[in-house]
């Protein structure tokens, strides 16, 4: 039997602006890629009894610094912004809890429709 609830956040489809492409030509121009983040709390945050943001954290300044992580430099692969994602999402959360990511792009690629992911994180999770 299970000993505590689980809980979690998820952050689906954040647009990010990120300069991305193995190229220099590529990098030139900012493209949108999609950040999905589940955030698996160790214990309940707890927000989840007194209703205060300050027993928890707060999604809008953790998409803030996302968003600032990902416009601050250039990166030549998904895998290495997912990186980087994941420790700024890391360093952002002051609760006990696990982090994973999916990043998906789009790249000009005939008849691949539903673009690259790539996912890294605490956990392997089923997208």
């Amino acid at each position: 039997m299970k000993n505590s609830i689980a809980s979690s956040i998820v952050l689906h489809d954040l647009e990010l602006g990120v300069h991305l492409g193995w190229s220099d030509a590529e990098q030139l121009q900012p493209q949108i890629i999609v950040a999905d983040i589940k955030i698996l709390f160790l214990h309940p945050p707890k927000a989840c009894l007194t209703d205060n943001l300050s027993e928890t954290f707060c999604y809008d300044e953790l998409t803030q610094k996302i968003k600032l992580k990902a416009s601050s430099k250039s990166f030549r692969l998904i895998e290495h912004l997912g990186f980087e994602l994941y420790q700024t999402i890391k360093l952002a959360l002051t609760h006990d809890s696990a982090v994973s990511l999916r990043i998906t792009k789009r790249p000009p690629i005939l008849n691949l429709k539903g673009g690259v992911s790539f996912c890294y994180g605490d956990e392997d999770i089923a997208w």
